[in-house]
């Protein structure tokens, strides 16, 4: 009686995860370009070009969601995090250097706002290191290395990667590394044309699901293969604990439906790498889940739980840690075996998850199978929604059968009468 509609109404359905963002949806790269009139003419709009260019030639484009920002302005960074959850933010424009002269000697534009120090010989304070946005009058606005540490650190948890495509920005990239894996940034100055070579060739290898520092290292092959001698200006950080060497952007999802296709000790070391990613950044929302959906795979409920309650503590404005959640209340036993208190503990969770995420019909048909098999299988008064009023409204939202259909093995239900149901 239960998952069925979808085959009378295909064009209506389409994937939608009981997973985070980063794992089932696109991963979001925001592109902010800030060019302020009174700073030498950049061509950021070929920057940007050439990077969607280079994502739909690869073989994983579909992973990706390119997003641009222009004149971009200091409070957008923070606008954009909030807004976006980004997965990648590539910042391109102006850091800030210094020389003793305002004029460069060999004419080639590049992406820095020199200061010009004083008379020979005579001290002066090291200008604050940090990105030129663009003001609300078009002209320069300085954004200190330490705001920026602070903004990714208040908004920037779902940025797993910092591109700082400017000159002298590796201050800012250490700094920012505290807070973000992977973060690239320059050593010097940089030529425009350089630093448009470095992003076609970093891009390119991880559409092609290449690991970070093969796409760093590609990256700088790109400025080498253009003719120019900036290719060592690039630098990669990372986050204390984290190896680039094997972080993949476009890894496969880590979801219920795609473990049960693997073995217990391909799992196992699923685990062991979120483990060590947790050891370093104890708060990061996928590792969470992915360990927690890794350990429900294998009817580890204990663990699974725990960390699923962290992960809710953290992040409660996820809707996937309820989601899951609830599966583990039931300990893999079926609905109508388990007690009145684990249901309705179960229903509640499922129920703020639909509250979070009103679009996910998957959490209308969870919460519909748990109270039809508990409630209606055993005669009792069925709470509303009731069943068949959450199935309605699964049909009209996005589902992915594939997970429920997993889901539906924990709990140990079967899947035709669901289907007959959702399909009736």
């Amino acid at each position: 009686m239960f998952l069925a509609a979808c085959r009378g109404n295909a064009s209506a359905v389409a994937t939608i995860a009981l997973s985070p963002r980063s794992f089932l949806q696109k991963h979001i790269i925001l592109f902010l370009a800030a060019n302020p009139s009174d700073t030498d003419r950049l061509a950021l709009d070929r920057e940007a070009h050439a990077i969607q260019v280079e994502l739909e030639r690869s073989g994983h484009r579909e992973r990706f969601e390119f997003v641009t920002r222009w004149a971009a302005q200091p409070l957008d960074l923070l606008r954009e995090l909030r807004k976006l959850k980004p997965t990648v933010v590539h910042f391109s424009g102006h850091g800030r250097s210094e020389a003793t002269s305002g004029l460069r000697r060999d004419g080639f534009t590049r992406r820095d706002v020199v200061d010009v120090v004083g008379e020979a010989g005579r001290e002066r304070e090291q200008p604050p290191q940090g990105l030129f946005f663009q003001a609300a009058d078009g002209q320069s606005q300085f954004v200190s290395a330490a705001a920026l540490q602070e903004t990714f650190g208040a908004a920037g948890s779902s940025v797993k990667v910092v591109v700082l495509n400017t000159c002298y920005s590796d201050l800012q990239a250490s700094v920012l590394a505290a807070h973000v894996d992977y973060v690239v940034g320059s050593s010097g100055a940089i030529r425009d044309d350089a630093a448009r070579s470095f992003a076609i060739g970093f891009y390119g290898a991880l559409g092609e699901r290449e690991s970070i520092a093969s796409a760093f290292k590609q990256g700088r092959a790109a400025i080498s293969l253009e003719g120019l001698r900036e290719s060592d200006r690039p630098h990669l950080f990372h986050r204390r604990g984290l190896d680039p060497e094997i972080c993949i952007l476009t890894d496969p999802a880590i979801t219920i439906a795609n473990l049960s296709k693997l073995d217990k000790s391909t799992i196992q070391q699923h685990i062991a790498q979120y483990t060590q990613l947790l050891r370093a950044a104890p708060q990061d929302r996928d590792a969470l889940l992915a360990i927690s959906v890794c350990y429900l795979q294998l009817g580890l409920f204990e663990p699974s739980e725990r960390f699923l309650r962290q992960m809710i503590e953290t992040h409660p404005a996820d809707p996937s840690g309820y989601c899951y959640r609830a599966i583990c209340q039931l300990k893999g036993k079926r609905p109508r075996t388990t007690s009145l208190p684990v249901i309705r503990e179960a229903e509640q969770l499922v129920a703020t998850a639909l509250q979070l995420d009103p679009t996910n019909g998957s959490y209308d048909v969870l919460l519909a199978a748990l109270r039809h098999d508990y409630y209606v299988i055993n005669g009792m008064r069925v709470p509303t929604p009731v069943p068949g009023d959450l199935i309605k409204s699964a049909k009209a939202k996005h589902i992915d059968l594939g997970e429920i259909e997993q889901i539906l093995d924990l709990i140990k239900l079967s899947h035709e009468p669901v289907k007959r149901w959702l399909f009736s």
